[in-house]
């Protein structure tokens, strides 16, 4: 797969200035013409990404990568504190996730970019939570819908819950047939990483 039909990329933790982005050639992650380009356009020191417009400013045609699985990430606005440590821990671990903070643009239609991400993806993580439940604009009840007219349009389709709030018996009754993962208990999001790859390698 070629760096341009690529949504996000990620550079591992370690790669934090210009030498460590020009060493790191050496696993042909970008062409070190370009390093610097890379290194000032970010400043998160955990997590290195960056979206496929600007990608296709600064990477050459030559540049590959595995392709692996694509994930989404289907949450209430008011839990993105915790989906962004969701979302890192995944990008860390190689998994690519749909996550609409960095997939809608100012400008983009949110009916087509949802549409395009659920579409694409090959397993959904349903992030439910009270606010999950409880919200006003019925985007997560309509992905959570949708995840499970799949699921039984194609008994392979899957999709997992994370669990971070919500006591069992308050759970949708369709989702208490289903297990879950505590975001609460210890090591959720290696447990969910896990699941991942064992549903696909990634």
């Amino acid at each position: 797969m070629k760096v341009r039909d690529l949504e996000v990329v990620v550079l591992p933790t370690a790669v934090q200035n210009l030498d460590d982005a020009t060493s790191y050639t050496s696993h042909k992650l970008f062409n070190p013409s370009s390093a610097h380009k890379l290194v000032d356009a970010f400043n998160n020191k955990d997590l290195f990404f960056t979206l496929i417009g600007t990608m296709k400013d600064i990477w050459g045609e030559g540049f590959v990568v595995a392709e692996g699985m694509r994930v989404f990430l289907s949450h209430s606005s008011k839990d993105k504190a915790i989906i962004d440590i969701v979302y890192n821990e995944l990008q860390k671990s190689g998994v690519s996730a749909w996550y609409d903070k960095y997939q809608i643009e100012p400008g983009d239609r949110i009916t087509s970019k949802i549409n395009e991400g659920l579409d694409m993806s090959d397993i959904g993580i349903i992030c439910i939570s009270n606010s999950f439940l409880n919200s006003d604009s019925g985007w997560t009840e309509t992905e959570q819908n949708y995840f499970f007219q799949r699921k039984m349009r194609d008994s392979t389709s899957k999709f997992i819950v994370l669990n971070i709030d919500v006591p069992h018996k308050n759970l949708p009754p369709l989702l208490q047939d289903y297990r879950y993962i505590d975001y609460q208990s210890d090591g959720a999001i290696s447990t969910l990483i896990d699941a991942l790859k064992k549903n696909k390698k990634i």
